[in-house]
């Protein structure tokens, strides 16, 4: 006999929204997903002889709306000429957690996101472009897209579509204008020629101060005439692309655009899945029990799956098994008794011919049912955004469930109470997970494999420190380093670009002369140029988030120690110190002695360092505040106040 009992308060806090009746559990007021998802029920089940068990249970609410799609692809944004319209843009798809439901695209009316929608029409899921504006060098279309599936959930995203005119050959061309999709890093895409001038006289470069909303300089690279790629393009994702390439002679620059034409390749299917891998010993003969699956970049194609011959273990259980179509048919009946797993080798070919393929082990049921999944993960997460799953897992005879994890991530935690996976990913757990959930009632257990992809966010450059005040000389050829780290980047693998200006981006004195690569400044001020003056360092991410610091450049008239070459002065930096202070003692009369004091006056450390060397002398043992650097070599002496964060 089962009952409703009465708990703490938490445990129980459901039980008044439902009442037993037998073995039913039976609703007694409405649920509703908005107001409340989750409940407690505190169930007693008691045998004939009076025994007793108690068990809470929580109980989820499903939204009979599903979720929204959360993302909207288009397929091509760039257009090449205009001849006769409607001209067809490109394929819009919507990414959405309930794959299973059809969705509805539309231009609605929106004059901040999409006051170009009434130049498009849309058809099925093609966009067209119908009434376009007169083309002369190119136009850009700011339009709002709108994905509702059957449940009426929207998303709106916004697209940029650019029209160019037709490609047409000037002083220099491409000598190819079609890129098959998935090419390795570094391949060749055509050179670049004239039938007017001796390209052996010009060079050629891909400036990325262009637009790269329309030009794609950044994903390309040229190797004297020759373009190349630096990154991997996908059909289903570019359609056309552009490149601006920089045709110099060293008084005059040409700018010739290049248009591609990214062609589609046939992807191979990449996984064979079924509906199920847990199979009912009851279940009839020609029966379907299951559903195969697979994954195929190419939207569209038709597959045909297979089971083939492998080693004689992973194809052991072929024979009791057929395929018709996508349905997994039974031939032979089931035994748990007699073989409880089946191994099975399967294949899927395309319409194309490529084929994957993949083993896969089946379980059959015993009498006593395995506990069943009836929740689904989500598939991936945002950085930084906390991952939420409900497991929610029934046992059909009432047993108790225990769980148990395979290669969990470590960000990720379980709590039995609320039968709550969470945790939230940081930068460092940027990638892709497997892992396996158990669910066991003592005798069976069913497993859920999940995928989840952590999706990388971009994070802006950070500053690290703010260098000291850098020393020019009047009437010299000064040259200084800064530290590459005063900006860095939290994101593994981004790399910075740099760029110089005044601290109002204003221009830069003519006579100072900065290289990025190397974040050298160099430069022979006149005489007449003394003073401070106040510069903006800024560093670009890959991501084009950006980040900058003002740090001072002094120009003074040589003194005594200033008249030397410049190479024999002594330098440190950066100035505020955190962990390492760098010094560059000069050639200069052999040995330097160094000398650290505090700003009472007392020596903490002194050393011994070569001339003409570059050392790092550790300050992350010293305490924040104000310190004096005494450097001495031969006649030469110099004072250094160093400030420690």
């Amino acid at each position: 006999m089962f009952s409703l009992i009465v708990g703490n308060g938490i445990n129980d806090e459901g039980n008044t929204t439902f009442r037993i009746d037998g073995d039913k559990l039976v609703l007694s007021k409405p649920l509703d997903y908005e107001e409340k998802e989750f409940y407690n029920i505190l169930l007693q089940a008691t045998d004939s002889q009076g025994a007793t068990f108690e068990q809470v249970m929580l109980l989820q609410v499903a939204d009979d709306r599903g979720t929204p799609p959360f993302d909207i692809t288009l397929s091509n944004t760039l257009v090449v000429g205009i001849d006769n319209p409607p001209v067809f843009v490109g394929i819009m798809l919507a990414e959405d957690i309930d794959q299973q439901r059809a969705h509805k695209f539309l231009l609605p009316i929106n004059e901040e996101f999409g006051p170009d929608n009434g130049f498009f029409t849309v058809i099925n899921n093609s966009l067209f472009l119908e009434t376009p504006r007169p083309v002369t060098e190119k136009q850009r279309y700011n339009i709002l897209v709108e994905a509702s599936d059957s449940m009426g959930n929207r998303l709106t995203k916004p697209f940029l579509v650019t029209v160019v005119e037709e490609f047409v050959d000037g002083d220099f061309y491409l000598s190819n204008h079609e890129l098959p999709e998935n090419q390795p890093l570094n391949s060749i895409v055509g050179v670049f020629n004239s039938d007017t001038y001796d390209c052996d006289r010009f060079t050629f470069s891909l400036p990325l101060e262009v637009d790269l909303d329309i030009y794609c300089n950044d994903r390309f690279e040229l190797n004297g005439r020759t373009l190349l790629t630096n990154s991997v393009f996908d059909f289903e994702g570019v359609g056309n692309v552009m490149v601006r390439a920089r045709v110099s002679n060293g008084e005059t620059d040409i700018m010739q655009d290049v248009v591609l034409s990214i062609k589609d390749q046939n992807d191979p299917p990449t996984g064979i899945s079924l509906s199920t891998q847990v199979l009912d010993e009851s279940s009839a003969v020609s029966s379907v029990v299951a559903i195969l699956a697979t994954d195929d970049q190419d939207a569209g194609d038709t597959h045909e799956f297979s089971l083939i011959v492998g080693n004689g273990i992973n194809d052991g259980g072929n024979p009791v098994f057929s395929i018709n179509g996508d349905n997994l048919v039974l031939s032979k009946p089931l035994n748990y008794e007699e073989n409880e797993f089946h191994n099975i080798l399967l294949q899927v070919s395309d319409s194309q011919g490529a084929t994957f393929e993949q083993g896969l082990r089946l379980q059959v049921s015993n009498a006593n049912d395995a506990p069943e999944f009836l929740s689904s993960p989500l598939s991936y997460v945002l950085q930084d955004q906390v991952y939420i799953y409900a497991l929610d897992v029934i046992d059909t005879e009432g047993d108790p469930v225990t769980f148990d994890f395979e290669s969990l991530p470590s960000w990720l935690g379980f709590n039995l109470a609320s039968k709550l996976l969470s945790g939230v990913a940081g930068n460092d757990n940027v990638g892709m997970y497997n892992f396996s959930i158990k669910a066991s009632d003592g005798n069976k257990e069913s497993v859920q494999q999940v995928a989840l992809t952590v999706i990388d966010v971009n994070d802006a450059p950070e500053i690290n420190f703010v260098p000291g005040t850098q020393q020019f000389f009047s009437n010299r050829d000064n040259e200084i380093q800064l530290p590459f780290d005063c900006i860095i980047d939290p994101d593994v693998g981004d790399e910075l670009t740099y760029g110089l200006l005044g601290e109002n981006n204003t221009a830069l004195p003519g006579w100072l002369n900065f290289e990025p690569a190397e974040l050298k400044l160099s430069g022979i001020p006149p005489g007449n140029a003394t003073g401070d003056y106040r510069l903006k360092l800024t560093a670009t991410d890959q991501g084009n988030l950006k980040e900058w610091i003002i740090f001072i450049l002094n120009v003074s008239f040589p003194t005594a120690l200033g008249d030397l070459d410049k190479n024999q002065s002594f330098s440190v930096y950066p100035n505020p110190v955190k962990n390492y202070l760098q010094t560059n003692i000069p050639q200069g009369n052999g040995e330097a002695k160094i000398s650290i004091s505090n700003i009472a006056g007392q020596v903490i450390k002194t050393m011994v360092l070569g001339a003409g060397s570059q050392n790092k002398i550790p300050f992350d043992g010293l305490s924040p505040g104000v310190y004096f650097i005494n450097f001495r070599q031969g006649e030469q002496q110099q004072v250094e106040k160093i400030i420690k964060q």
